[in-house]
């Protein structure tokens, strides 16, 4: 199991994060629609550069996005998330290296600048640590 298919198997078997965003948990970008409120709430997640590996341990960064129609509920799931993710332990450690803010923003597509939404982001970004040999 590679480490962007960890961190989606564990948000996916999180039920705080399903219950709110049932599995509309996406590496890299959501799915293309002309409706985004048809996939509100959702998570999308990436590998943020200049993660390290050094003495046989790797330390990639990855940027979680929680995405709502509303400041309140993208602010629940980036929790959850930051309870799922924060100082877990087992083979490696898994910490948050960010807070999270709900901001207002835009969604840009291949068609263009989809007009002002009502969709909400709360980013946090998770930092997870293993030995080389622990993830394939």
């Amino acid at each position: 199991m590679k480490d962007y298919q960890f961190i989606g198997y564990l948000m996916n078997q999180c039920t705080a994060i399903t219950t709110i965003c049932s599995t509309r948990i996406y590496h890299g970008v959501a799915p293309q629609t002309s409706s985004l409120s048809s996939l509100l709430p959702f998570i999308t997640y990436y590998q943020l550069p200049g993660g390290a590996r050094s003495n046989g341990l790797c330390h990639p960064i990855y940027s979680v996005n929680c995405r709502a129609a509303n400041a309140a509920t993208a602010r629940d799931l980036a929790d959850e998330v930051s309870k799922l993710f924060g100082g877990t332990c087992g083979t490696g450690c898994i910490g948050i290296a960010s807070t999270f803010v709900a901001e207002r923003m835009s969604v840009v597509r291949d068609t263009g600048i989809i007009p002002e939404t009502d969709c909400f982001n709360a980013p946090v970004d998770v930092l997870l640590v293993y030995s080389v040999d622990t993830v394939s």
